[in-house]
């Protein structure tokens, strides 16, 4: 092993000069840390470009202790990982619930249209709210964006590797699995705690409902979860679209 600094690239290079000399570590002047990479892009950059393990961690004696915390600017802790293989992303990855779909929108759409609670189809693969009684096209609940999340697939090479995030596109979230808030009305009656809950005639809205067709139960959205008995409203509903 050798140590040499480059003082054009302003870097301090640690060598291996067994066989064919190569940087194992690189420490820019500016802070930067590359272990397997000469250019690191970060403060700390990790590259495996063998087959060996590109990182390895390992907890302490206690098992369930975390081996991993990571924080945001603020100092507001915001993933970890525990010795006991649960993790966690603002205590949202406890349960993975709700499962969500993030959802292009039409163009003459825009965030604000849609609410918490918004009842919505898939429509050329685009999110809208449903505009039937029974519409066999819902695809999910707009939700907050707290749960396990899916990004669409067409944006995976601006994310990977033009470094653009969720929040460079239009996109709401659905929840199409776990327990969400619902805008519910009474076209279909009175909701009872474990009542079949459809979409109803009014855009976005859903309602009590008793299929009495194969493509009637296609529309349920999930199962009622508490008792409701006004004109409109939210109520949670344990979701889970056909």
């Amino acid at each position: 092993m050798s140590i040499q600094y480059d003082g054009g690239a302003n870097q301090l290079d640690f060598k291996d000069i067994t066989g064919a000399p190569a940087t194992r570590v690189t420490f820019e002047r500016w802070g930067n840390v590359g272990i397997g990479i000469t250019s690191p892009s970060a403060q700390l950059h990790v590259y495996g470009g063998t087959s060996r393990p590109g990182l390895i961690v390992r907890g302490g004696s206690i098992p369930d202790h975390d081996i991993a915390t990571f924080f945001n600017g603020a100092g507001v802790q915001q993933f970890w990982f525990n010795g006991a293989g649960s993790a966690g992303a603002k205590g949202s990855w406890g349960t993975f619930s709700p499962y969500i779909s993030m959802h292009f929108i039409p163009d003459d759409h825009g965030k604000d249209d849609y609410e918490i609670g918004d009842v919505v189809s898939a429509i050329d693969r685009l999110a809208v709210k449903t505009t039937g009684a029974f519409d066999q096209s819902v695809v999910g609940v707009i939700c907050p964006p707290e749960g396990f999340i899916s990004i669409p697939t067409e944006l995976k090479q601006a994310i990977t590797e033009e470094g653009k995030t969720v929040d460079d596109f239009t996109l709401v979230p659905v929840a199409y699995v776990g327990d969400v808030q619902v805008k519910v009305n009474n076209e279909g009656g009175a909701i009872k705690s474990g009542d079949l809950i459809v979409p109803s005639s009014v855009p976005g809205e859903a309602m009590n409902g008793q299929p009495e067709t194969f493509k009637q139960y296609a529309s349920v959205i999930g199962k009622a979860r508490e008792n409701f008995d006004e004109a409109s409203g939210l109520i949670w509903v344990s979701v889970g679209v056909k």
